[in-house]
């Protein structure tokens, strides 16, 4: 596949493909950026406390990304309707 990858860049074969490689990096942004701006040692002090994997998910990390996420969500599902929108015109 890659030699004919490389023949056509752009070209309507391979339009699904383009579409999904920018749909993932909108989707991933937001959740990274919540990922960088968390406090660094929030997770040493929870080890610390006493709490096991399953308490810092569920205490710690799903709390701070849960809106990440949801915003990640409602983006993927725009961003796909208008790629099937345009991909119907």
């Amino acid at each position: 596949m890659l030699p004919a990858f490389h023949k056509a860049i752009i070209s309507d074969s391979y339009l699904p493909f383009w579409q999904g490689v920018l749909l993932a990096t909108a989707i991933v942004f937001p959740i990274g950026n919540a990922v960088l701006r968390r406090p660094s040692d929030l997770t040493r002090a929870a080890i610390g406390l006493g709490a096991d994997t399953t308490a810092r998910l569920r205490l710690i990390w799903l709390p701070l990304l849960l809106p990440s996420i949801l915003f990640s969500s409602l983006l993927a599902a725009v961003l796909s309707f208008t790629c099937a929108a345009l991909d119907l015109s």
